[in-house]
């Protein structure tokens, strides 16, 4: 804050104020320009947006042991800043918790489907299977399962 450039405010939600300005200013012209060129509608890339801050929001707090709950309504308050600004009502993601040997972790579910499954071609050594732990489209129990597998293997690489 002693930074001659920097701005300090005294509540949170002026701070959002400020990031959603940025993220409407530059998301909304991206978003406007592929809408131009290609058939991927407004809702979809500013559901696919909030999945992605959700997830590394979660992510985050989840691998630093910080308070994943806090992090998950930070995310939140953002999606309802960002729906009332761009009037393009998306399909949120939602908090999912696993648990595992290692405790519970947290995971988000995509409000959205990328799509990936549709790519798979065979050149990257990939199946649809590969794709996507947090796909809303999935089965929860193998969304699960794939979680689980996913927190073992990191434990086991990480020690």
């Amino acid at each position: 804050a002693g930074h001659p450039h920097a701005v300090s405010f005294d509540r949170v939600d002026q701070l959002r104020a400020v990031l959603i300005d940025e993220i409407v200013g530059l998301a909304g012209r991206l978003f406007a320009e592929v809408r131009a060129r290609a058939p991927y509608g407004m809702r979809g890339m500013w559901g696919a947006l909030a999945d992605g801050l959700a997830a590394s929001l979660v992510h985050a707090a989840d691998d630093a042991g910080d308070d994943v709950d806090a992090a998950w309504h930070g995310a939140t308050a953002l999606f309802d800043a960002l729906d009332e600004r761009v009037g393009a009502p998306f399909t949120r993601p939602r908090l999912d918790r696993t648990e595992w040997s290692g405790g519970c972790s947290s995971f988000t579910v995509k409000g959205t489907c990328c799509l990936y499954y549709k790519t798979v071609d065979g050149t990257a050594g990939l199946s649809g299977d590969d794709y996507c732990a947090t796909c809303p489209l999935r089965d929860e129990g193998w969304r699960r399962e794939r979680h689980v597998a996913w927190l073992e293997e990191h434990r086991r690489r990480s020690t």
